[in-house]
C-alpha cells in the first residue's frame, strides 16, 4: 500500500493482516490494521525501538532525534495517512502502544521517558480532535512486558533470580504476556465500545 504524508514524502509499507492477538508479538515498527467491509476500520501503532541509558547532560542529539523519528512521528505520519478516510466515513479506531514509564521515571531514561509520553500526549489530542467524526483514539501503555527486547525470557521467565526480582517489582508477581496485552488491544481496535476514547491503560501488573 502507497500513500503520501502531508510532508508529501512517499511512505510504502507492508501491512500485516493478521489476529491482534498475536501483534504484541511483532516489532520494529509494526503496523497492523483491520479491515471492516471495504475500508480500514482500526490502526495500530505497535513498534520496539531500542533504547540507552544515559545522564541527562549526556544525552546525545543524534539518538534523541532518532528516538523521535521512531516513536514520535512515525505514529503521527501514520494518523496523518489514514485519519482523512476514517473522517470521510465517520468512523475508525486508533490503538497507540506506548509506555507506562511516565508514571514512574527512572534515572538515565530521559529519552525514552520523555518521547512515549508524547505519543501518548499526541494519541489524547487526536482523539479530542477526531471525535466529532465518531473515531476513537486510545493507548496501551505497558510496562513488565514480556519481550526478547526489554525482559528477555532466559533472564527474567527461566531464572528463578530473574522471576523473584520482577515479583518484589510487580504487584501482579510476574511479566505480563503477549496474548494478554493482545486482547486488550484487539478490544480497543474492536469497535465495540465507540464510546471510549481519548483514555490510557497501563498495563503493568498493578505497578506502580
Amino acid at each position: 500500500m502507497q500513500g503520501k504524508f502531508a510532508d508529501g514524502s512517499l511512505s510504502t509499507s507492508t501491512y500485516k493482516l493478521d489476529c491482534v492477538e498475536r501483534s504484541a508479538s511483532n516489532s520494529w515498527n509494526c503496523f497492523h490494521l483491520f479491515r471492516s467491509a471495504s475500508f480500514w476500520g482500526a490502526i495500530v501503532s505497535n513498534d520496539v525501538y531500542s533504547i540507552t541509558r544515559n545522564d541527562i547532560e549526556a544525552i546525545p542529539a543524534d539518538d534523541l532525534r532518532a528516538t523521535f523519528e521512531a516513536v514520535v512521528m512515525t505514529p503521527i505520519r501514520l494518523t496523518q495517512l489514514f485519519l482523512p478516510a476514517m473522517k470521510a466515513r465517520r468512523r475508525g479506531a486508533f490503538v497507540f502502544v506506548t509506555s507506562a514509564r511516565e508514571t514512574r521515571p527512572e534515572p538515565g531514561f530521559a529519552v525514552p521517558t520523555t518521547l512515549r509520553a508524547a505519543t501518548t500526549a499526541f494519541a489524547k489530542a487526536l482523539a479530542k480532535e477526531a471525535a466529532p467524526s465518531g473515531i476513537q483514539a486510545n493507548v496501551v501503555a505497558p510496562n513488565y512486558l514480556y519481550s526478547e527486547m526489554y525482559y528477555p525470557r532466559a533472564r527474567f521467565v527461566d531464572d528463578p533470580a530473574g522471576r523473584e526480582v520482577i515479583a518484589r517489582l510487580v504487584p501482579f508477581g510476574r511479566l505480563g504476556e503477549q496474548q494478554e496485552v493482545g486482547a486488550l488491544i484487539a478490544f480497543l481496535a474492536s469497535g465495540k465500545s465507540p464510546f471510549t476514547t481519548g483514555q490510557v491503560v497501563y498495563f503493568a501488573g498493578g505497578w506502580p
